[in-house]
């Protein structure tokens, strides 16, 4: 079972324009740029399914202030 390593950069609103979330993998390459509203499609990219798993990376954009990069690691099922 390996990890699966994330780096998320939430990005503020102005104006018209609404607050994106980027998502980069190790290599620091964009992945995903999705509007933060926009919570099932953020779980749906990542391939987050699970509740507890669901919970937590929302706490973890929750408490994470705009412009700060914030490492999320996911475990990969076993194959």
């Amino acid at each position: 079972m390996g990890v699966r390593r994330f780096f998320l950069l939430k990005v503020e609103s102005s104006n018209k324009i609404p607050s994106y979330l980027q998502v980069r993998d190790e290599s620091f390459s964009l992945l995903y740029y999705i509007r933060l509203d926009r919570e099932e499609k953020i779980f749906q990219q990542l391939g987050i399914h699970h509740p507890k798993d669901r919970r937590a990376l929302k706490e973890l954009l929750e408490q994470t202030p705009y412009g700060r990069i914030v490492c999320y690691e996911q475990k990969e099922a076993a194959s």
